[in-house]
């Protein structure tokens, strides 16, 4: 395992030591069980790179700042600065508290423009015809879970005669009765798993639920 003591990473990362025990503590950054930094964790190399990036695009612009004024001449057009990178970040919705830290606010709005250009293209291309419509997708739903629904629930029927019948229980017995009860609890626990999956999708696509 590779490791550091927090004093050192804190140097590598242009923060203090303080900020790197924060960090710590809410699990924005790897440790052993003495305290020391793990280098090999995916989180630390992230919390890494975003400080690193964050240093060095403080001392450019202390660069740019501090040099001398040239005299006047033809103007020139200056190299932008690269931006900065976003770390894996697929949508707004993976922002949290966590790694909010990791992304200032040109990015956000920046990655704000990008997804409300994305939310335009899909817009148009329902529009032209060349994806699904969302109610179309809903309807779908609707119909698959009303199959499922008479499927699970005819298991009732098929199932507890089968297992009376290797008990030798007798028809309409106590434990028939308690046989089908079971069966009826199991089957109506899916089906609601399987509404909760298909609502949990309708409702992220601002479709209204089953």
């Amino acid at each position: 395992m590779n490791t550091v003591n927090k004093k050192h990473f804190a140097d590598q990362c242009g923060v203090s030591k303080a900020a790197i025990t924060k960090a710590c503590q809410n699990g924005l950054i790897a440790t052993d069980e003495n305290g020391n930094v793990n280098l090999n964790r995916s989180i630390t190399k992230a919390y890494l790179k975003a400080k690193i990036e964050k240093k060095n695009c403080k001392l450019a612009s202390k660069a740019t700042k501090s040099r001398p004024k040239k005299k006047p001449g033809p103007k020139t057009t200056l190299e932008q600065q690269p931006p900065l990178s976003f770390l894996e970040l697929k949508s707004l919705n993976d922002l949290n508290e966590t790694n909010m830290h990791l992304y200032d606010k040109a990015d956000v709005d920046k990655f704000k423009s990008l997804e409300s250009a994305l939310i335009n293209k899909v817009k148009r291309e329902e529009l032209q015809g060349a994806l699904i419509r969302k109610t179309v997708v809903r309807q779908v739903f609707g119909k698959l879970y009303t199959i499922d629904t008479n499927q699970w629930k005819s298991l009732e029927d098929r199932l507890a005669p089968d297992i009376c019948g290797i008990f030798d229980f007798e028809e309409g017995c106590f434990e028939e009765t308690e046989v089908r009860k079971k069966i009826t609890e199991e089957v109506v626990k899916t089906l609601r798993f399987v509404k909760r999956l298909m609502d949990d999708f309708l409702v992220k696509n601002k479709e209204s639920a089953l």
